[in-house]
């Protein structure tokens, strides 16, 4: 019986950085095999593990800082103290005060932010992806002002530069931006 090579490698060991995997007639040995597919699987395991750690971590700060007592929309944490390698967040610096708070438009209804003058900061999905930035790190630099969060969509005002956006009905100038969905998972998984 004659065995056929599909001609890309032949009888040999490859040496690569996770071990020596042998192969006869271009295909895997048993034992070359098994040892893939572990490799296989550990990759996936990290590439889950990297997909998922942010969301998981948003979660369990939500989970937290509702614990504390921000469980509220009219509740937001300042901190008293500059962050440092100690804290226990994905990307905090050393040089800003950080504040913040979860929103819930299920529990609180419609809510109206108001950003004070010099406030510089933004509002984030649970995967930690912009939605609008405050302040003069905004696309609209503005000195501050009220951003309203109805039922999953930020209200705010219409910008002619930008085409496609869903203006009001009643003509008042404001648009409705569709926001993300906030993960809600089930508290029991995670």
């Amino acid at each position: 019986m004659a065995t056929e090579s599909h001609g890309w490698i032949g009888t040999e060991i490859v040496n690569t950085r996770f071990g020596d995997f042998e192969f006869k007639n271009g295909y895997p040995t048993p034992e070359a095999a098994d040892k893939l597919y572990e490799w296989l699987k550990f990759n996936r395991a990290v590439e889950s593990y990297l997909h998922f750690v942010t969301i998981v971590s948003m979660f369990h700060m939500q989970k937290g800082l509702t614990n504390f007592g921000l469980d509220a929309a009219n509740k937001f944490l300042i901190f008293e103290t500059l962050l440092d390698a100690q804290s226990l967040y994905l990307t905090p610096n050393t040089e800003s005060i950080y504040g913040m708070q979860f929103l819930d438009l299920k529990r609180d209804g419609p809510t109206i932010v108001e950003a004070p003058p010099g406030l510089m900061g933004g509002f984030s999905d649970m995967w930690q992806q912009a939605v609008i930035y405050l302040g003069p790190t905004g696309r609209v630099q503005r000195p501050g002002g009220q951003r309203r969060w109805l039922d999953g969509r930020l209200l705010r005002p219409a910008s002619p530069q930008r085409k496609g956006e869903e203006l009001d009905q009643d003509g008042s100038g404001q648009r409705l931006v569709p926001v993300p969905a906030v993960l809600q998972p089930d508290p029991g998984v995670l």
